[in-house]
């Protein structure tokens, strides 16, 4: 996909478009792009073919808007990451198959932990990017805030569709779990370092 953007960009170059000054910023627009859309499409592709495309766009939804505030473990190539997106929708909908007719207290430590994760962590580090004390502050507030949404509309689902309390949940420890992992990747890095 790099190739494709580097590609893309300089055609743009090329074509008097924008500026070269501009490259960089265009180039990591097209992948963010086309990340996101083949995010979108694999989460799609897997709805249509586990018949679960509702579960999937809620898991979506959930997943991307809190690691969007919270950050997380990064996935080091777009196949990577994919695959592991991928992996986490096909869990979230096993999972929720599993525990879709349980009681809503067999549920909460998914919410309790999410919470927890995120109180102690969010927002990850970056290699990439370096947040100062009040970038870190409103990513950390921004992250409760949706966490508190999804968990409201997981609680009030429950009593009318209880899978997506379970989608819900799921997506929540899946996000946090992403941040645990990125936490213990990273410091071992530091270690090696």
């Amino acid at each position: 996909m790099e190739k494709f953007c580097s590609f893309l960009t300089s055609k743009l170059v090329q074509n008097k478009v924008i500026v070269i000054d501009d490259y960089n910023i265009y180039k990591y627009g097209f992948e963010a792009l086309f990340s996101t859309l083949l995010g979108i499409l694999t989460a799609f592709v897997i709805g249509l073919l586990t018949q679960r495309l509702l579960w999937v766009a809620v898991f979506f939804a959930c997943f991307a808007s809190l690691r969007s505030q919270c950050g997380g473990y990064h996935a080091k190539t777009v196949l990577r990451c994919k695959l592991s997106f991928g992996t986490a929708i096909f869990l979230n909908i096993f999972l929720t198959y599993l525990t879709r007719d349980m009681d809503m207290l067999f549920g909460l430590p998914l919410f309790v932990i999410g919470l927890g994760v995120i109180i102690a962590l969010a927002p990850a580090d970056r290699e990439d990017k370096d947040m100062d004390q009040s970038e870190k502050r409103k990513h950390k507030i921004l992250s409760l805030i949706i966490f508190a949404l999804w968990t409201a509309a997981g609680v009030i689902m429950y009593f009318n569709a209880p899978e997506f309390f379970w989608v819900i949940g799921w997506a929540i420890f899946s996000a946090s779990a992403l941040l645990l992992f990125n936490y213990f990747y990273t410091r071992r890095k530091k270690h090696e370092a």
